[in-house]
């Protein structure tokens, strides 16, 4: 699959890593409940949410249209 992507130049990776980048330890750590609800309802007021929940009524659609379709063969 990595062979694919870099044919097809997808991504370039950089595998050599020095001595101090392969001994360093990453915390996992989650943030406050309020912070993922305030984060929440921030994305709520965005374009972006906005743009999605307009697909809605097409997504929809779309399903009934392909109800009676074999896709899987």
């Amino acid at each position: 699959m990595l062979k694919q992507l870099l044919k097809r130049g997808y991504a370039t990776f950089s595998f050599m890593k020095t001595a101090q980048e392969s001994s360093r330890k990453f915390l996992l750590e989650m943030k406050s409940e309020g912070h993922y609800k305030k984060a929440a309802k921030s994305y709520r007021k965005s374009a972006q949410y906005t743009k999605m929940i307009n697909l809605y009524p097409t997504l929809q659609n779309t399903l009934i249209e392909c109800r009676d379709e074999n896709l899987i063969e």
